[in-house]
């Protein structure tokens, strides 16, 4: 079975500028190793075949980095946004490097300790709608909480504010080749905003109570120090 990922990693990270500077955030160090090692290791150690950073900004240190880290059965190709196209447009570009019918999509700031052959089963099985991994969390509210229906179809994705325990996205998707067919190539736009949040898009839920930690901002770095080192 071909297994295929795309790491976005283009984004500057401005929240993490106090602790990053001019590094990508998914290269910043943490526990002592850049944060992206942590993301690739898990997918080649879940036998993923290839695997695209959607790269923009300093998409050399990328280029760079992979110079020093080698993932055993594991091709791993840099696309490059000449001109920024949002997390959809990196996707749609990124796409064209997979040969495959459905791939994975995964954030590069974010970590999530889940079982991933059980979610590549999840998501082959909900296909041609769209998959991602629904996180346990003490404190939903710098995220947003997931509504579900039947099913564990998401109903809704909430706002930044409720707090209190709840389910939230981990930023890690399964995607079918059959839904990105109609993005144009080349074009800017928010896979958060235009796909995720669109009435036209059918997603399910995986559910999982496994470790989950986002570097975005200053606070969840440190911590994430300590749980990696």
């Amino acid at each position: 079975m071909i297994k295929e990922a795309i790491v976005l990693v283009g984004g500057k990270g401005t929240r993490l500028k106090s602790v990053s500077g001019d590094t990508p955030k998914p290269l910043v160090a943490v526990g002592g190793t850049p944060f992206l090692h942590y993301i690739l290791s898990q997918l080649s150690g879940a036998g993923f075949n290839r695997i695209v950073l959607a790269a923009g900004y300093r998409a050399e240190d990328f280029m760079g980095f992979l110079e020093d880290y080698q993932y055993l059965g594991a091709e791993i190709i840099v696309s490059v946004e000449k001109q920024p196209l949002g997390t959809g447009g990196a996707i749609r570009l990124a796409s064209d490097y997979l040969s495959g019918d459905s791939f994975l999509v995964v954030n590069g700031d974010t970590y999530s300790d889940v079982n991933l052959f059980e979610f590549l089963n999840y998501g082959v099985s909900h296909l041609p709608s769209l998959s991602l991994v629904g996180v346990y969390v003490d404190d939903a509210s710098r995220y947003g909480s997931l509504t579900l229906g039947e099913g564990d179809r998401v109903i809704s994705m909430g706002e930044k504010s409720l707090r209190g325990p709840a389910f939230i996205n981990s930023g890690l998707y399964y995607v079918s080749k059959m839904l990105i067919s109609g993005w144009g190539k080349g074009e800017s736009f928010s896979f958060e905003k235009d796909v995720l949040e669109s009435c036209d898009t059918k997603i399910y839920c995986y559910k999982s109570k496994g470790y989950f930690i986002d570097i975005g901002v200053p606070e969840d770095y440190y911590k994430a120090n300590n749980k990696f080192s």
